[in-house]
């Protein structure tokens, strides 16, 4: 595929991190990155950064259509998903009315809109789920990217969305997430309550870059699932990161969903499957061990000293 010009929106995340990470080392494309911390983003010849609140949706439309990107990838997102119990209508301006707009702007400039949802919009009975699922979800944030999901793919022909879960990154440096926590927790010694029926796969963020990376050169549309080849608890999920990193996993005490004093509801046997992606795109996704390998090599080669960081 000849190079193209890639807008991406919440340029500062997670996921973002990676997909800069490996369009930079993997192809000549151009990235147009949009954020609202662009101070924080490495600065990189030929890539253009716009300072910009997710939450401008005219300054947004106006960049697009300045920039013309043949690829739009919206990474930005609430994520907090008991915050969006109580924070609705920024939850459903920042998931759904920003998905709105970008496809009706992807759809006059002719782009192909690339969007990340969440297991979330499962209700959790009988997971891991495959595309073809009926969407039922039991908390507000799973309403979000039920309704993101829909504004997408039914007004956009040209739209993909990625599903993911308990994503994890192999950098050091970079955001809190559930493994990251737990590290943080156990190397200081703390004792942690992980749930023990909870269910996903946790989901490596390069192995996501891949499926992105695939679905652009492919020109693939509609639903794909990137989840990690590992179904695993919580609890699970942490006496492994314990285990890889030499920590104590008796600190680690398995505990009931119930017993959590969360806002939001969670769903019990989440996870996606992963088959389409794999036959589909040819993506071969990390196991958990793997992916904390790397991740602790990060660690000793940038000598990394932990400090938990805010979503």
């Amino acid at each position: 595929m000849n190079d193209v010009n890639i807008l991406i929106l919440g340029a500062s995340g997670r996921i973002a991190t990676s997909l800069i990470k490996f369009f930079r080392l993997e192809t000549s494309h151009r990235l147009i990155l949009l954020s609202n911390f662009t101070e924080k983003l490495p600065h990189y010849e030929g890539y253009t950064y716009y300072k910009v609140n997710s939450l401008d949706f005219k300054e947004i439309k106006n960049i697009c259509f300045k920039e013309r990107p043949e690829v739009i990838i919206n990474a930005a997102g609430y994520t907090d998903v008991d915050k969006c119990e109580s924070e609705r209508n920024t939850a459903w301006d920042l998931n759904v009315t920003l998905a709105e707009n970008l496809a009706s702007i992807s759809r006059v400039i002719d782009s192909h809109l690339i969007s990340f949802s969440s297991d979330y919009v499962f209700d959790g009975l009988k997971g891991p789920y495959t595309e073809d699922d009926k969407q039922n979800p039991i908390n507000f944030y799973g309403r979000t990217k039920h309704g993101m999901e829909n504004a997408c793919l039914y007004n956009l022909n040209t739209s993909t969305v990625i599903r993911t879960n308990c994503i994890y990154a192999s950098e050091a440096k970079g955001k809190t997430d559930f493994i990251r926590w737990v590290l943080y927790k156990l190397e200081q010694g703390y004792g942690v309550e992980i749930v023990e029926g909870q269910f996903c796969n946790p989901t490596y963020t390069e192995d996501i870059a891949v499926v992105v990376n695939k679905v652009i050169t492919k020109k693939r549309y509609g639903i794909y699932h990137a989840g990690g080849p590992d179904w695993l608890s919580r609890y699970e999920i942490a006496v492994t990161t314990a285990k890889v990193f030499s920590l104590d996993e008796t600190l680690i005490k398995p505990i009931r969903l119930n017993q959590l004093n969360q806002s939001a509801r969670r769903p019990n046997k989440g996870g996606l499957v992963n088959l389409k992606a794999v036959t589909d795109l040819g993506v071969k996704f990390t196991p958990l061990e793997s992916g904390l390998m790397t991740l602790k090599q990060s660690m000793r080669d940038s000598r990394f000293t932990f400090v938990l960081k805010g979503n």
